[in-house]
């Protein structure tokens, strides 16, 4: 066989545990709240300091095959769950670390990948046993407690931890969980502390703009370009005095007021251009002053994408021609503006339409809330919006299950006690894959001790001493430098999404069992002779 590079079997496998135990270990020193952060420097010259491991990785530059695979799962959980992306990385290399174990005393792969996928499928089973679940009292101080948790490893924990979690549970709860109607704006100026939340959308303020009515606006979207349509019938027109030059000028005035016109009998009291497609022309001045005689707020907007989310807010359909204005049922498609105004945020952000659309019943916004988040530097900004966005994903997380885990490493322990227990009294001591991944999953709280400054090994044996007696809320005591490093947790307030952290632990087992498959590595064409 031509152009193959390694060789089968275990030493394949051997050089690709190491090259993921490489990409594992430059981050194991991020996990945690006494954590350190990563200082880097990009190809473009740009620097970046960061304490999240999907940040940290991406701009890492890793050839070999293998390696990269961890990469990618960092940047998959980054994406399902929003956090968690070192502490995946982290439990995939330990578990692939185990398996060379394994593998160098004699164990066939098959055995190990089949009880690494049952091991893995008894701890998410497990996990469910150890989930605990809120009333509706209790929802908002639970969520801030889990947004501390995400918060607390970011480098902005140092600076407004109990306010930026505040604002995240703040910002969850107006979107009721759907993270994709949330904006973040980033200004340099202030203190993270200054940031806030608006209940609508900011758009750059149009010139000229005078707004009419504040509160419940009738609002009309046009999505197409308010000129005189051409003729389909090919023609020439020569002017040749002043006066056909004013009757053209009166006929296209004429046009523009018919349909300023049909909207002043419609009742509105807004209309939206959207000027994002190539083939809507923007929108002309003497159109808006028209509007503004009929007192009717006109501007534009170049984004699709503000323009759709302004449809779904206000509930209007999008005039799409000329013709729709005048149909019997035009009135029908007119929305709903709650609020609309402008206001002068700051001397960086400038002046800003508002746009506040109608709320549900519950007093939960119907469409896209903005955030504003203020920092001294860019480069903190940019870590700022980076950690808000992991608490976001967090949060979100309990509206697809609202079910909650203790965090501090008591659902590793607790994992990892649970499995040595399923081992028949025989095997109990005997070693093999399922007491491999048991040993795997101490990584975690043994990483979050020995980043604390605390001995990982005797504090973890401690630990397990007491979930193998039953006292199963027994964690990690990552603030006090004195005692035995151990405590009970549950009134700690560190507590995680179940959901979270059932998907670290399949998805890490999931990358590792995907790795161990690979028994060769080929590179470009080969030739079987």
């Amino acid at each position: 066989m031509d152009g193959s590079v390694g060789d089968c079997g275990l030493r394949c496998r051997r050089e690709n545990i190491l090259a993921c135990r490489s990409v594992a270990s430059s981050v194991r020193s991020m996990l945690g709240p006494k954590s350190n952060d990563k200082f880097i420097i990009e190809e473009d010259g740009h620097v970046l300091i960061t304490n999240d491991g999907c940040t940290a990785l991406a701009s890492m530059r890793v050839e070999q095959p293998a390696a990269r695979l961890l990469v990618q799962l960092s940047r998959v959980m980054d994406i399902e769950a929003g956090d968690g992306t070192t502490s995946v990385v982290i439990l995939a290399s330990a578990i692939l670390d185990m398996a060379l174990d394994l593998l160098e005393k004699g164990f066939n792969i098959v055995r190990i990948v089949r009880e690494f996928h049952q091991a893995a499928q008894l701890c998410a089973v497990h996990l469910e046993s150890l989930q605990f679940t809120i009333t509706s009292a209790q929802r908002d101080d639970l969520l801030l407690q889990i947004a501390r948790t995400s918060l607390g490893s970011k480098v902005v924990s140092q600076v407004a931890h109990e306010e930026l979690g505040r604002l995240s549970v703040a910002a969850i709860n107006e979107t009721k969980g759907d993270i994709n109607q949330l904006k973040v704006v980033t200004v340099c100026e202030g203190s993270l502390t200054d940031s806030e939340i608006i209940p609508g959308m900011l758009l750059s303020f149009p010139e000229g703009l005078t707004i009419h009515t504040n509160n419940t606006v009738s609002t009309a979207l046009l999505q197409f370009s308010l000129e005189k349509p051409e003729s389909t019938v090919k023609q020439r027109f020569t002017a040749k005095t002043a006066e056909d030059i004013d009757r053209i000028f009166r006929e296209e005035e004429q046009f523009i007021k018919s349909f300023v016109i049909a909207f002043k009998k419609m009742s509105a009291k807004a209309v939206i251009v959207c000027t994002g497609s190539m083939s809507i022309q923007p929108l002309p001045e003497a159109v808006i002053q028209l509007f503004q005689r009929a007192k009717i707020s006109a501007f534009k907007i170049e984004s699709t994408q503000d323009f759709q989310a302004i449809a779904r807010g206000c509930g209007a359909t999008p005039f799409v021609s000329y013709e729709q204005i005048f149909e019997p049922t035009a009135k029908s498609r007119l929305g709903c503006i709650h609020r609309l105004y402008l206001r002068n945020f700051s001397e960086l952000l400038g002046k800003k339409l508002v746009i506040e659309f109608p709320r549900s019943a519950d007093g939960v916004s119907s469409t896209v809330t903005t955030v504003i988040l203020k920092g001294g530097t860019p480069a903190f900004l940019s870590e700022a919006e980076r950690a808000f966005h992991d608490a976001m994903c967090v949060l979100r997380n309990t509206f697809r299950k609202p079910c909650f885990v203790l965090g501090g490493g008591v659902c590793e322990l607790g994992l990892s006690s649970f499995l040595e227990s399923t081992e028949d009294t025989a095997n109990r001591f005997a070693w093999n894959p399922t007491r491999a991944f048991a040993q795997a999953l101490r990584i975690i709280p043994m990483t979050l001790a020995q980043n604390s400054g605390l001995d990982g090994f005797r504090i973890c044996e401690r630990a397990l001493s007491e979930h193998r007696a039953g006292r199963n809320t027994v964690g990690l005591d990552l603030e006090s430098s004195q005692g035995e490093g151990i405590k009970d947790l549950s009134n700690s307030g560190i507590v995680e999404p179940l959901w979270n952290k059932q998907r670290q632990i399949s998805m890490a087992t999931e990358a590792a069992i995907a790795v161990l498959r690979i028994d060769q590595v080929l590179q470009g064409d080969f030739n079987i002779v």
